[in-house]
């Protein structure tokens, strides 16, 4: 900033725009304990870009959003009327992330408008910020939104968005909200059934009107069961190649002769070591977010190995399905011995000042 001071203090020095990007971004990434203030001096750049007819771009917006944080929400709101921007999810997230830590709900949701009427969608750290705010505010039917836009997003969520999930399992306004007893049920079917049978099978709602105006198929046929058929697993008899060709064979089978079959393709992972193949078939079960229509959620955390057999999944049930809260429930008969996961300081205060009356467990990814 003195080197920024000295060169505006001469009238024949003239910056770049690029100048003042660079300076806005080793601003937006200071280390606050050795320079306290970089909002007040990100203003001041901001301030003097403008002042000297430099043409801020988007890089400009999303740094000045990260060092000043919510009191960028105007810039990022009028970006593209002032300078002909359109922003991007860097613009937004950072904004969202200040709103969250602000608890204010309200401007979370305007930021969200937005970013829906610039044809931005949110992804999991924007999700998990609109999921936490809603949270704290209480908001049942926000978190419920937010959940089904999130399980829209992502197939598993990381451990950070995990404890938002579960920190609101566990307060008694999510205990209330999923303990109401006078939902109608039909209702409740009808939805599901809009909305393609429900989450565990992963169709959403456009996905369920393609199959609607294709009524002349007449079966599903899953190419990998058709590719992997009479292979022997258990004494290390598999062969790719038949399973390369069954499966072309079924596409073709489908696409030319029996139009009636649609065919849905899963490819088996695999490596090799030391010239061995080595085989990951895919799991016997969704690894997506679900909700059932009782009510209750599986949630299953990120596995950064590849090995779905140790994934991590946060189960919350209604009241009543499992025994103790935090026991996790029972796989084919057996129950698995699953350490919890760590949570945040902030997430353990919040469940030891909310006792949900909610089944909240973990447990491991069934082999």
């Amino acid at each position: 900033m003195a080197s920024f001071d000295a060169a505006v203090s001469d009238t024949d020095a003239r910056l770049a725009a690029h100048q003042y990007n660079q300076l806005l971004h080793l601003l937006s990434t200071a280390d606050r304990s050795t320079f306290p203030s970089p909002a007040d001096a990100a203003r001041r750049v901001f301030s003097h870009m403008l002042q000297v007819g430099a043409a801020p771009s988007e890089a400009t917006i999303t740094s000045l959003a990260r060092v000043t944080a919510s009191d960028a929400a105007d810039h990022v709101a009028t970006m593209r009327e002032k300078y002909g921007l359109a922003p991007r999810l860097r613009s937004y997230s950072p904004v969202l992330a200040a709103f969250r830590r602000a608890g204010d709900a309200a401007k979370a949701y305007a930021v969200e408008a937005h970013m829906a009427a610039s044809g931005v969608s949110p992804e999991e750290p924007e999700l998990a910020a609109l999921l936490d705010v809603s949270s704290t505010a209480g908001y049942a039917d926000k978190v419920y939104e937010y959940m089904h836009k999130l399980r829209q997003a992502v197939d598993c969520v990381n451990e950070e968005t995990a404890q938002v999930v579960e920190a609101w399992f566990r307060t008694h306004k999510a205990a209330m909200a999923a303990g109401m007893t006078d939902w109608n049920a039909a209702q409740v079917k009808d939805a599901i059934v809009v909305n393609g049978g429900g989450c565990a099978i992963g169709l959403d709602g456009l996905e369920v009107d393609w199959l609607e105006l294709h009524k002349e198929y007449q079966a599903i046929v899953d190419g990998a069961n058709i590719a992997l058929y009479q292979q022997n697993f258990a004494e290390g008899g598999f062969s790719l190649t038949q399973t390369s060709i069954s499966v072309l064979l079924a596409i073709s089978v489908s696409d030319i002769t029996f139009n009636f079959i649609l065919v849905i393709t899963l490819f088996v992972k695999y490596t090799f070591n030391k010239g061995k193949a080595l085989l990951m078939m895919p799991p016997p079960y969704s690894s997506e977010i679900q909700e059932s229509e009782l009510g209750s959620w599986h949630v299953s955390l990120e596995e950064k190995s590849g090995d779905e057999r140790i994934r991590i999944w946060l189960c919350i049930g209604r009241t009543g399905t499992c025994k103790e809260p935090d026991e996790a429930p029972a796989v084919n008969g057996a129950v698995p011995e699953v350490p919890p996961t760590e949570v945040s300081e902030e997430v353990q205060q919040r469940l030891l000042e909310n006792k949900a009356e909610l089944a909240v467990g973990k447990r491991k990814g069934r082999d």
